[in-house]
């Protein structure tokens, strides 16, 4: 996806090979029984995920000074698991990236249709019946289906750091038409050929 600064129109770009790439990486971390909307949402939700991975990071760097530095033995026991599992956050987007992400994403886009079946060939996702998508209303609120196609994920963005190394994708898993959770989930260029999947946010 090419993003666009603020100063340029937000509406311009399209959905690239790359995109592809980490959305098809992306939905084989997604359970096999869930339904995946066909739209691209262009949601802006970039300074929602800067405050929850600074708070990630601040937890991380907590957690890893009680592991290292605490003489009880029950709150070691306790952080030094917690650090290992967040050792990711910790320089992964520094502050020039984090500010290149608000500069670059804050802004909404518009709806696109994603290429569906391109990106669920590798696992037995399944696609929303036609009936889903005449009875979901996306603008009143969560939207209401009178078609029981739950659990449903939705792709809501998607975020590059400045030299295309990390990818974020902001997502959402519906549970019914009126609850969901929101999260992200992160993505590191690997040898500059695949994309390692990181993990989504845990707090």
């Amino acid at each position: 996806m090419h993003c666009s600064c603020k100063a340029q129109n937000v509406y311009d770009f399209k959905l690239d090979t790359v995109d592809y790439d980490i959305l098809r990486a992306f939905l084989e971390q997604v359970e096999a029984y869930t339904y995946v909307d066909k739209h691209f949402f262009n949601k802006n939700r970039i300074v929602d995920f800067i405050g929850r991975f600074k708070y990630h990071v601040k937890f991380q760097r907590n957690a890893d000074s009680i592991c290292n530095f605490s003489k009880d033995i029950d709150k070691r026991k306790f952080y030094c698991p917690l650090s290992n599992n967040f050792a990711y956050f910790d320089g992964l987007i520094d502050e020039g990236n984090l500010k290149y992400l608000l500069n670059n994403y804050d802004n909404s886009g518009e709806v696109q249709t994603m290429e569906i079946d391109s990106i669920l060939f590798k696992k037995p996702l399944q696609k929303h019946s036609e009936n889903y998508y005449q009875d979901i209303d996306y603008k009143n609120g969560f939207g209401r289906a009178e078609t029981l196609e739950y659990p449903s994920v939705r792709i809501e963005n998607l975020y590059y750091n400045e030299d295309r190394s990390v990818a974020i994708i902001a997502y959402s898993i519906y549970n019914n038409s009126r609850e969901s959770i929101n999260n992200y989930y992160i993505f590191k260029k690997t040898d500059g050929i695949w994309w390692k999947p990181l993990g989504s946010f845990k707090l």
